[in-house]
């Protein structure tokens, strides 16, 4: 199954040559192996929840409570993977994806797919991006902006 799943996954052409940003790095090693990484993975875990309300509803922002409640899922998995020593990584269905995934497993419609989670053992000669030093003082905020 996941090797079908991963022939729905679009590879998508990076234009960054020389990155200048942790992120641009990220992009460069991952865009073009986003299907790849989908088929050599262990585990491909999706996160589908019911969607009840429309994302776009400003009624007390109910379309979007869903939505957050499933990626602080996938951050608990993120986390667990990461705590047992499995590489991780996300997808984020574009385009078409979303809708072939659908069909291919048969998932009923008003249920939504926010990301793909992709589990399994780093490669060891795998390239990983620069990390961005997160800490407390150039992260948080007190009282004020």
């Amino acid at each position: 199954m996941i090797k079908e799943l991963a022939k729905l996954i679009r590879p998508y052409p990076c234009r960054i040559q020389e990155p200048k940003t942790p992120q641009q790095e990220m992009f460069k090693i991952a865009y073009p192996r986003q299907s790849s990484m989908v088929e050599e993975s262990a585990c491909v875990i999706l996160p589908y929840f019911k969607q009840k309300y429309p994302m776009t509803e400003d009624k007390n922002g109910y379309g979007l409570m869903d939505y957050g409640a499933t990626w602080a899922l996938v951050e608990n998995i993120l986390l667990a993977a990461t705590a047992e020593e499995l590489g991780s990584v996300v997808h984020i269905p574009v385009k078409k994806e979303p809708e072939k995934i659908k069909e291919l497993l048969h998932i009923p419609d008003g249920w939504y797919l926010p990301t793909l989670v992709i589990l399994g053992y780093a490669s060891p000669d795998a390239k990983v991006p620069s990390q961005v030093n997160a800490t407390v003082e150039n992260k948080v905020r007190w009282n004020q902006w």
